[in-house]
């Protein structure tokens, strides 16, 4: 074992270079990975509330707006003109 252990690098060797004031503690890298699931869980169930809203009304009331059924999906999760609103439709 002592063999092997003299090959490999440290366990401190990556966070060396990291002055220790700067380091992030364990518990806080945790907590701020809950918090960006938590985040990202929030923004999908909004998502979907509004894809519920939209498909709710009908083909008319879409077209006031703008959309086509096809399009509730993209324009919930990017807006109206979608991932192409660099050239919006006319």
């Amino acid at each position: 074992m002592t063999r092997i252990a003299g090959l490999l690098p440290p366990a401190h060797a990556q966070t060396a270079s990291i002055p220790i004031g700067l380091r992030a503690h364990p518990v806080t890298v945790i907590a701020d990975a809950f918090a960006h699931l938590w985040s990202a869980l929030v923004g999908e169930l909004h998502q979907r509330k509004a894809m519920r809203e939209l498909h709710a009304l009908d083909t008319r009331m879409l077209a006031d707006i703008g959309l086509r059924p096809g399009d509730v999906e993209t324009a919930a999760r990017y807006g109206r003109y979608g991932l192409g609103s660099l050239f919006p439709r006319i």
